[in-house]
């Protein structure tokens, strides 16, 4: 083999590995944006998360409250900043039960904890 064509290859090789390293990276950005759901309603996102911790709590007693399912999925440690989603369901609660106004955005941590809720999980051996 010419020493041309072994120097083209040594530069086609790196160029191969880079061009599919960036498809691989795009592939797994896809993944990640699409796991958290676009909602543009608060009442919407506020359902979604209430769906989201009765699939991830089935022992949920029927009619339980937001404030109860958060408990249990505070103890999973997710990755979440607890004291946004505790003000974002102050806010919904004192629309919801207090009368105050709709609050105009969905909090984007609501919406990441409905996304990665896992599915049936037992929590002290319910």
């Amino acid at each position: 083999m010419p020493l041309e064509d072994l120097l083209a290859l040594n530069l086609l090789i790196p160029l191969d590995i880079l061009v599919y390293l960036s498809l691989i990276l795009g592939v797994f950005e896809m993944r990640r944006r699409a796991a958290k759901p676009r909602v543009e309603d608060p009442l919407l996102a506020f359902a979604l998360l209430e769906k989201s911790l009765q699939k991830a709590f089935p022992h949920l007693p029927a009619g339980f409250t937001l404030r109860e399912a958060l408990s249990f999925a505070e103890r999973l440690r997710l990755k979440v900043d607890w004291g946004r989603v505790q003000l974002a369901l102050e806010r919904y609660e004192a629309f919801r039960y207090g009368g105050a106004t709709l609050p105009e955005q969905v909090h984007e941590e609501v919406l990441r904890l409905a996304a990665i809720l896992p599915r049936g999980v037992k929590v002290n051996g319910h």
